[in-house]
């Protein structure tokens, strides 16, 4: 079963959906992951026209190491998230998803997070003063 380590800084929902998708980053081992969820329907069957994988087992059943960064997966399977490793409370969708996930080079992923709007997901670094810059527009590698 997988754990996640969300990025507790941008914790906020108003940063982690937008429609039909959901964003979140991690931090694992000195990497920063963001991984987007998105349940539209439309999107999904092109993507599974198109050839993208099928994973017909909850992506949390997967085991970490053959999920890879930088591909996507299309999960048709219910699937549990459970209490604390995204959401606080325990999470069970029938929705069928896509699942993508991209690491971000950056210089410190524990001093990361990523935000969400209409057309952008945004990666921020910020330092030990707070002070915040904007890493990179990540939405064209989706």
């Amino acid at each position: 079963m997988m754990h996640y380590r969300p990025n507790q800084d941008f914790e906020s929902p108003a940063y982690n959906v937008y429609g039909t998708k959901y964003i979140f980053s991690e931090c694992r081992s000195s990497k920063f992951i963001v991984h987007l969820f998105d349940f539209n329907q439309c999107a999904l069957r092109s993507a599974i026209s198109k050839g993208h994988k099928i994973s017909e087992m909850d992506i949390f059943d997967i085991t970490m190491e053959s999920l890879e960064c930088d591909s996507s997966l299309c999960v048709t399977a219910p699937s549990i998230f459970q209490a604390g490793d995204i959401f606080r409370e325990e999470v069970r969708t029938y929705l069928p998803y896509r699942w993508m996930a991209k690491e971000i080079p950056v210089t410190s992923p524990s001093n990361c997070g990523a935000m969400f709007s209409e057309d952008s997901i945004i990666v921020v670094e910020y330092d030990e003063v707070r002070t915040v810059s904007c890493i990179e527009n990540v939405s064209r590698r989706f």
